[in-house]
């Protein structure tokens, strides 16, 4: 009948516009998964296209959108497994460097940038860098001093305090 058909063709066009939704948001989830893979992998971009992907399953149920979700989830996972062990790497780091023990920071914080790049983590690198190459300084300058000390005269080595460093933190800097 004539309702028949009509039912029919609506029903074909509601389809074709499902079908056709699901088409966009899967185009505009592949979009958002590739800029969220760019570089290092930026995870916000990536739960985006995650969202978009599944909402595009729900217009149009089709494997290639669960397929998609699952990539993109486990770019996620990885990223956040990447963003914990940095977390853990400089943790470790600081401890070690208020220990004192700026050549192990140093190799944390190494570590860290290598796992995945964050401007902190290169500040301090830059910072742990500076701070040692003065700290080189001082103890090459204490070197000369102590050798001009001996050659003024002083044959017995001077006796060396082990001292605790200032508290302003002075050595530091």
């Amino acid at each position: 009948t004539a309702t028949d058909k009509a039912r029919l063709r609506t029903a074909l066009q509601e389809r074709r516009n499902r079908q056709d939704r699901a088409s966009g948001l899967g185009k505009e989830a592949s979009a958002l998964e590739f800029r969220g893979l760019a570089g290092q992998g930026n995870a916000d971009l990536l739960r985006q296209a995650l969202e978009t992907y599944r909402q595009a399953s729900k217009e149009w149920p089709e494997p290639a959108f669960e397929e998609a979700s699952k990539r993109v989830e486990n770019h996620i996972d990885r990223i956040n497994a990447q963003v914990a062990q940095v977390a853990l790497l400089v943790k470790e780091a600081t401890q070690l460097e208020q220990e004192g023990r700026m050549e192990e920071a140093m190799r944390r914080y190494v570590r860290a940038q290598n796992v995945r790049r964050t401007d902190d983590t290169q500040t301090r690198i830059a910072d742990l860098e500076r701070r040692m190459e003065v700290r080189r300084k001082r103890m090459e300058e204490a070197r000369t001093l102590y050798v001009q000390a001996i050659d003024l005269g002083h044959t017995r080595p001077l006796p060396i305090r082990q001292a605790e460093p200032p508290a302003d933190g002075l050595l530091d800097q």
